[in-house]
Formats: C-alpha cells, structure tokens, sequence
C-alpha cells in the first residue's frame, strides 16, 4: 500500500506510537496480557467491594451502639432526676415511695 502521495510505502499509524511493553510480542501475547491485567483490576474492585460491604456493616453496628448510648444516657438522666425528687422528701414518705405500698 502506498501512501497518500505515492512516494514509498505506508506506515501503520497503529504500530507508530507501541510500547515497550508490547513491542515484538504476537497478538495472542498481547491479548494474554490485557487479560491478566483484567483480572488483577477485577480483583482490586472485588477487594474494594468486600472491604466497602465491611465498612457499611462496621457503621451500622456503630450506629447502633450509639443509639444505645443515647438510651442508656436518657435512662441514667431519669433515674437521677428520680434520685433528686427522693432526696427532696422527707424520709418516712421515700420509704413508702420505695416499698412500693403506695400503688
């Protein structure tokens, strides 16, 4: 094939700008090894997932311990506040409060 001028042979613009990593391998070589630079790349993403799923279930425990704290905080609050009233009355009247034979 001549190029466009007709003055010597075409040059493959393909060929014009190889690597050094491909140059003089075949082209079932060449399609080995993209095949395994796809597979090292499907396995960073499949880590990447595996690792994202752990990281979405650790921040649901997380949350959920959170969650908790806040309870038992609250409940800590209304038992002091309780602990407060009692202290404000007069003993005899705690002791009925406490044995609960006032319900």
């Amino acid at each position: 094939m001549a190029s466009g001028n007709g003055s010597g042979p075409s040059v493959n613009p393909w060929l014009v700008n190889e690597s050094e990593e491909t140059r003089g391998l075949s082209f079932g070589e060449i399609k080995h090894q993209q095949q395994q630079i796809i597979e090292v790349l499907y396995s960073h993403v499949s880590f990447s997932l595996a690792q994202d799923a752990g990281l979405d279930a650790l921040a649901a425990v997380i949350s959920r311990q959170k969650q908790m704290g806040q309870e038992i905080g609250n409940e800590l609050d209304e038992q002091n506040d309780a602990i407060k009233h009692l202290i404000g009355i007069p003993v005899s009247q705690a002791s009925v409060l406490l044995s609960g034979s006032w319900l």
